[in-house]
């Protein structure tokens, strides 16, 4: 399936959770993080953590650079390259 905006955001509101949105229709999701739609579409679902966090870009990236994928559910997402180096990209979805 060829997935637009319009039907990324048609599957997302199937969902209550990007977790779940992801487990269950990865392809949509997976093209909604590529195009940078993902806080457009999943604005209607639940956040899976602890509102009262004070996401600063600092502790966003702190979290992030424990990790070597992509990571839902807060407010940032990054990318490895091939050659270690970080490339950052921190996005607040409210």
């Amino acid at each position: 399936m060829k997935w637009s905006k319009e039907k990324c955001r048609e599957e997302a509101l199937k969902y209550e959770t990007k977790i779940d949105f992801q487990k269950y229709s990865n392809s949509a999701y997976s093209k909604s993080i590529r195009n940078n739609w993902i806080c457009d579409i999943c604005s209607h679902m639940k956040r899976p953590y602890n509102k009262n966090i004070k996401w600063t870009f600092e502790k966003c990236r702190e979290e992030a650079l424990k990790y070597n994928t992509n990571l839902t559910g807060n407010c940032f997402n990054y990318q490895q390259t091939s050659n270690d180096t970080v490339t950052e990209s921190v996005t607040r979805c409210n």
